[in-house]
């Protein structure tokens, strides 16, 4: 409930960034800036909780329109178990992503603007202890892969080298799992099956130009 409830506040701060100070010039010069941001990661699948998400990077302004950045983000989060799937335990996400982002005209201090990105995401579940009979061991494992990003955001100056900024990202990954069971008895066998690891992200930040 309180996951939801920050979401939607989040969502409302972008939503009010995107209306002030709308009409006016935004002018900015080509330069190259750095930023961190937090917020909440919401997986697609119902057995994977909400997770906090923090997040780094660097851009640079090409023109007035067109800025190139890096993210790295990270986030955990909890895994109920789910039959032919992940049982229970933590996972941990790491993406990696390059970014082409395209900003319509706004205010001096004010400039929304949709993204574009692709990258490769890092993941790593950890299971909680299984009461098991001794001669039994089960390990499960994601393996990394690309991914693809779209989203929308709005950023706002408060200083010339200073400003905020609020986003909405959709990150699309699908992964392989394996299911490792190694029985002192019959041996090690091997499930594989596919996750849809895909996660809806909304995050605010701070942004300093150099």
């Amino acid at each position: 409930m309180i996951f939801k409830n920050m979401k939607k506040k989040l969502l409302m701060f972008l939503l009010a960034i995107s209306l002030v100070g709308y009409g006016q010039n935004w002018a900015r010069a080509e330069r190259l800036s750095i930023h961190v941001s937090g917020g909440f990661s919401s997986p697609s699948l119902s057995n994977i909780k909400t997770g906090f998400e923090t997040g780094f990077g660097f851009a640079l302004g090409l023109n007035k329109k067109i800025t190139i950045s890096f993210n790295f983000g990270f986030w955990k989060s909890q895994v109920d178990e789910k039959a032919g799937q992940l049982k229970e335990g933590n996972l941990t996400v790491t993406p990696f992503l390059a970014e082409i982002q395209y900003s319509f005209p706004g205010g001096k201090k004010f400039a929304p603007y949709v993204l574009l990105g692709a990258g490769f995401v890092f993941s790593n579940f950890a299971l909680k202890d299984l009461i098991t009979i001794p001669e039994i061991r089960i390990s499960q494992k994601i393996e990394n892969g690309p991914a693809l990003e779209a989203g929308l955001g709005s950023q706002m100056l408060l200083s010339p080298k200073l400003a905020v900024f609020a986003e909405a990202l959709y990150l699309y990954h699908r992964a392989e799992a394996t299911t490792t069971i190694s029985d002192l008895n019959f041996g090690l066998t091997e499930d594989k099956f596919n996750l849809n690891m895909s996660a809806f992200l909304i995050s605010l930040g701070i942004k300093y130009y150099l």
